[in-house]
């Protein structure tokens, strides 16, 4: 369906904005702060997100070579893009990442934008399957998984909050 994919060259520098991004995203929130509630959630979901696409870009250049087919290779990233989301529901379900899970629809919204830019355009039926199979999968699971971060406690874990604060 078309030439094949050719790769970015690696640089280092995307190394180094990684490793910065992760440590600052996995960096215990201030002391007393409680969950979501300090000031720095914003700019720790903006880490997230570095991290979060960091990861992805990295998991596709894996996986892909310079004789990868653009059909492909299209929907190898859709699927690093729906196992992304998958990730940070799964990761925002720790109250220290909370903020992961905002960016569960974002991703998947990207991921959607990309299926119509790329995916269906030049993709073959085989490929396009895949790349519809892996992001509806996510589109089911990632928000069921990030749900079950954001329930409401429960009636005795509510009191038992209560009392340590209180006192």
């Amino acid at each position: 369906m078309g030439a094949a994919t050719a790769q970015a060259p690696f640089a280092p520098r995307w190394i180094a904005v990684f490793a910065a991004a992760s440590i600052c995203w996995l960096a215990a929130p201030a002391p007393g702060a409680r969950d979501g509630a300090n000031a720095g959630a914003l700019a720790r979901a903006v880490m997230g997100l570095i991290v979060a696409a960091s990861s992805a870009a990295w998991v596709a250049t894996l996986a892909l070579s310079d004789q990868t087919a653009p059909g492909v290779a299209a929907a190898v990233r859709t699927g690093t893009l729906a196992a992304t989301a998958l990730a940070l529901a799964w990761i925002g379900r720790t109250p220290r990442l909370r903020e992961a899970a905002w960016l569960v629809y974002p991703t998947l919204a990207l991921g959607a934008v990309k299926l119509v830019v790329e995916d269906f355009p030049k993709s073959s039926a085989a490929a396009l399957f895949v790349a519809l199979a892996t992001y509806g999968g996510a589109l089911i699971a990632a928000p069921r998984i990030a749900r079950k971060a954001q329930a409401p406690p429960t009636r005795t874990a509510a009191r038992a909050d209560e009392q340590e604060y209180s006192g």
